[in-house]
């Protein structure tokens, strides 16, 4: 089934199924001080996070993205000028980006699996 954008996250990490497994496994480690317990219980805990390393690296896909258009953005800026960049080059991106965008859109799939490409 495809991941869906109406499934509520918080700070883009969290399914809302996963962030009370998440407080709940801080406090039976750090409060009630009980790592053996968390052990035990890997297979309680291990689905939601499997799941928040996963929209992690999603998110740092797409912020590496940004960072890495940085730089040539800067020096096109900074020059005020375009010169040296392939005009058909830049176009053909914006064709398979737009391409891409869109069928991700219609397949209803969550903003962290196609970010990278909107930048």
């Amino acid at each position: 089934m495809a991941p869906t954008t109406d499934d509520a996250h918080f700070l883009f990490i969290f399914s809302a199924e996963c962030w009370p497994v998440f407080v709940e496994g801080l406090h039976q480690l750090f409060v009630q001080l009980d790592p053996v317990g968390c052990v035990r219980r890997l297979d309680y805990y291990l689905p939601c996070a499997l799941d928040v390393i996963s929209n992690a690296a999603s998110l740092a896909i797409v912020a590496g993205a940004a960072l890495l258009k940085a730089p040539q953005i800067a020096a096109v800026v900074k020059a005020r000028s375009a010169d040296g960049l392939s005009l058909i080059s830049l176009e053909l991106d914006v064709v398979v980006f737009v391409a891409s965008i869109a069928y991700s859109l219609k397949m209803a799939y969550a903003f962290a699996s196609y970010g990278e490409q909107v930048l």
